[in-house]
């Protein structure tokens, strides 16, 4: 009876050390390539409820904004400006922050790595309409650890939000002429 009960808090004991599940790598593909839409409308970033009731991050959402602005509408104006698909549906591209933390600059220089990591999570929500037909909503997570955020004066910190709008730029590009879906920046 001791064995089995011993054997038992053994196997117990090392499932336990076996660690979390590991992290979703890739992205799934769309249910069919981007290219198949006659026109394409990127919507502003929305910040969550609950984040957005926290002071800062709103201004954080902004700067989100910019990075999407800069590396994500191009695309996005590049494909409305082919002649349009006779009969395609449109696409409708929403991204939303859901969660983030971004230690400012100040912080950094203050408090150092002490401030502890910035990260943010996205989604994007790929709508065809007319028809409300969620074709793809991909996930994506960066961060920027607090020992690389101290030793670059938050400059990795700043350098994260580029890095998920490079993510989302890359998953629209290498979706548009087949479905293949793309990484969700997760480290490995």
């Amino acid at each position: 009876m001791k064995c089995a009960v011993l054997g038992a808090g053994l196997l117990c004991g090392v499932a336990a050390f076996a660690g979390p599940a590991r992290a979703q790598l890739t992205n799934p593909p769309p249910s069919r390539p981007l290219s198949a839409y006659g026109a394409f409308e990127l919507r502003p970033a929305e910040l969550d409820a609950a984040e957005a009731r926290e002071k800062g991050k709103a201004q954080v959402a902004g700067q989100v904004q910019q990075q999407l602005d800069a590396l994500v509408a191009p695309i996005v104006a590049g494909w409305n400006q082919k002649p349009p698909l006779e009969g395609a549906p449109r696409l409708v591209i929403s991204p939303r922050i859901d969660i983030i933390k971004k230690v400012s600059g100040t912080a950094r220089v203050w408090s150092g790595a002490w401030a502890g990591d910035s990260y943010i999570t996205m989604h994007v929500r790929f709508v065809e309409q007319p028809g409300d037909t969620v074709v793809a909503e991909p996930r994506f997570h960066q961060r920027a650890s607090a020992v690389s955020g101290a030793w670059t004066f938050g400059g990795q910190d700043k350098d994260m939000l580029r890095r998920i709008a490079q993510l989302i730029a890359d998953y629209l590009q290498a979706n548009y002429d087949a479905a293949v879906g793309g990484p969700t920046g997760e480290p490995k």
